[in-house]
């Protein structure tokens, strides 16, 4: 009976040892559908993080916000322009704006306390910008109506056929020791090829080898200092040019001689 019993303990042993090399061989080599499936994953891109979107929403708004009010600001200052322009004369807005401009270099002294002293220089800081802006304007303004009231008007009685194709005014002058120089290098064009015809030519000119002084005009009006000029800038010989014309004016004069003697 003991053998017996010896004998079935022995083959459960072996069973059970050889049950447990199938199931170590079994769970060492991993099926077909775990191996897919784990390729598969690791073919895909992993998920972006969550605690970083791509791009929020916020930030567009902001940009959006910012555009639009730049665009509104632009608008409503050259609105505003136009209207100050047609509704009111410069002196009328340089009288209006002197308070603006004036706030911007606002100062304090020096006894004031730290929070007055940050308060003042809050304030000039905010009416920077605005006061830069008038001063600006008024700049424009004033150049504006120099060559509509004077420039203009006189290049026009001169030069009706518009032969002078640049018409310059004291703003493309140059102010040196609280005087106004004609600067020729202003224009970009060959100095060599540029003449300064004026009364004071020699004096208010930075450029005094092109300069052709002429006389100065008061008003006279049989005044030809500029006609007589016309010969010289055609770039031609003085001389011959004056014989030539006084030739030409005296067979006009021979002709009309010679129809008062038909007449009679």
């Amino acid at each position: 009976m003991s053998a017996l019993i010896r004998s079935g303990s022995r083959h459960f042993s072996t069973i059970s040892r050889s049950s447990r090399r199938y199931s170590s061989s079994v769970t060492s080599e991993p099926s077909k559908e775990t191996l897919i499936s784990s390729s598969i994953l690791s073919d895909q891109p992993p998920p972006p993080p969550s605690g970083q979107p791509p791009v929020s929403e916020a930030e567009k708004n902001s940009w959006s916000f910012f555009k639009y009010g730049l665009i509104a600001a632009l608008t409503g200052g050259i609105a505003i322009a136009g209207y100050a322009t047609y509704a009111y004369s410069l002196d009328e807005i340089d009288q209006k704006t002197k308070g603006l401009r004036a706030s911007a270099y606002y100062t304090i002294g020096d006894d004031a306390s730290s929070f007055d002293k940050f308060q003042a220089y809050l304030r000039a800081a905010a009416m920077t910008v605005p006061a830069k802006l008038v001063e600006v304007y008024i700049d424009l303004r004033r150049l504006t109506e120099k060559q509509v009231r004077y420039v203009d008007p006189v290049a026009e009685r001169l030069d009706p056929k518009h032969y002078i194709r640049y018409r310059l005014s004291r703003a493309a002058t140059r102010y040196i020791n609280g005087k106004h120089y004609r600067d020729l290098s202003m224009l970009n064009r060959d100095p060599a090829k540029v003449l300064y015809i004026s009364g004071h030519a020699v004096e208010s000119s930075l450029q005094p080898e092109n300069s052709v002084p002429i006389k100065i005009w008061q008003g006279e009006t049989d005044d030809t200092a500029l006609v007589d000029l016309i010969p010289f800038l055609e770039c031609r010989d003085i001389a011959k040019e004056f014989i030539e014309r006084s030739k030409e004016h005296q067979k006009m004069q021979e002709h009309k001689q010679h129809g008062r003697l038909w007449r009679h």
